[in-house]
């Protein structure tokens, strides 16, 4: 666990500098900014890139690397970069090296350009467990390499842009395409009442639904198998914290934010509809299946970075700190548990240096 620790802890200091832009008053130079930026990224890459059977699914990845024939259900999008690494080495570990320098620096270079405090975004990339997801379903966070970028170019009024990179995230895994429902959302003028009632209505209309929507996609789809397997297994056992956690958040938030803060401003709107949406996440999942809730880490960026967007406008500073302190303790302790108990096989750590 020490491993995770302190290469956290040298991610979010330089982090920290990168975004801060200056030292005791002085200037640094760009140069100098993007060494701190890469500095910021050299913990994650080298923890995940180096290692050896650390992640549940590590073992499939490796496998799928060596035979890629023996797998039909990852999209042509992902097997296409699979046979490009292929062509250059036979070597499963590049693979994980690879995937490991994109996925890392892209956050890092995301939370560092958008976020008002890269250092808390970095932090909480991992205290929500994200980080430690992100070394088991590669695949998926792959794809959300460019649902980072397309989140950045939505908050600058690229629309176009943005649901382009959404495409090309669902050329990678096709679930990426949830992202279109923020877009949409984001688009739309709205009271944050109104919005609570629209997903509100999407979590009734998708448990009136579900009976009829599972039979579809055990049918017509290749996720079937998570509906008629082990995965269809404790389906509350991730969804109840997080759905607590996230409501929690949303409720605090209203309470103690200027409502046209959350309605106008467009980073503290992106979060808004992201911790909206994850909440409905959870509560379909409870008729869905357990992996159900992978879907909230396609807004989990948006919460990572804006979240210190939607603290900086709470105008009382002792409520402010109150809520990131109990924030940034809730996600550790939970997020702690998991990892202890062995979810994501992040335990025990293993390298090849």
């Amino acid at each position: 666990m020490i491993i995770y620790i302190l290469g956290t802890a040298v991610s979010v200091l330089f982090a920290k500098i990168a975004s801060a832009k200056e030292i005791n008053g002085k200037k640094l130079s760009k140069g100098l900014l993007r060494t701190f930026e890469l500095l910021a990224m050299i913990p994650f890459i080298l923890i995940a890139g180096t290692r050896i059977d650390v992640g549940t699914d590590y073992a499939a990845y490796e496998q799928l690397y060596l035979h890629p024939e023996w797998f039909t259900h990852f999209s042509e999008g992902f097997m296409l970069f699979v046979r490009i690494l292929r062509s250059v080495s036979l070597n499963p570990r590049l693979f994980f090296a690879i995937t490991s320098v994109i996925i890392y620096a892209t956050f890092v270079h995301t939370a560092v350009e958008e976020s008002e405090c890269a250092a808390f975004s970095v932090l909480f990339f991992v205290i929500s467990e994200d980080f430690f997801v992100s070394m088991n379903i590669v695949s998926q966070f792959l794809a959300m390499v460019f649902i980072w970028r397309a989140t950045s170019e939505l908050i600058k009024g690229r629309v176009m842009i943005s649901v382009a990179l959404c495409l090309m995230a669902a050329a990678i895994h096709p679930t990426a395409l949830c992202f279109i429902v923020l877009i949409l959302l984001f688009k739309i003028e709205y009271s944050i009442k109104r919005l609570a009632a629209i997903v509100a209505v999407i979590c009734a209309a998708g448990i009136v639904g579900t009976k009829y929507l599972i039979p579809f996609i055990v049918r017509y789809s290749r996720y079937g198998r998570y509906f008629s397997t082990h995965y269809a297994v404790n389906k509350f056992s991730v969804a109840v914290p997080l759905l607590l956690i996230y409501v929690v958040i949303f409720i605090t938030i209203v309470f103690l934010v200027d409502l046209k803060f959350l309605e106008k401003d467009s980073k503290c709107r992106a979060f808004t509809i992201s911790v909206l949406l994850n909440i409905a996440i959870m509560v379909l999942s409870f008729g869905l299946t357990s992996n159900a809730y992978r879907f909230t880490y396609y807004f989990g960026g948006s919460i990572a970075f804006y979240f210190p967007s939607v603290l900086n406008k709470m105008q009382n500073k002792k409520n402010r700190y109150i809520v990131e302190a109990a924030v940034l303790v809730l996600f550790t302790v939970w997020t702690t548990m998991l990892i202890m108990h062995h979810n994501q096989n992040a335990l025990p750590y293993r390298s090849f240096l």
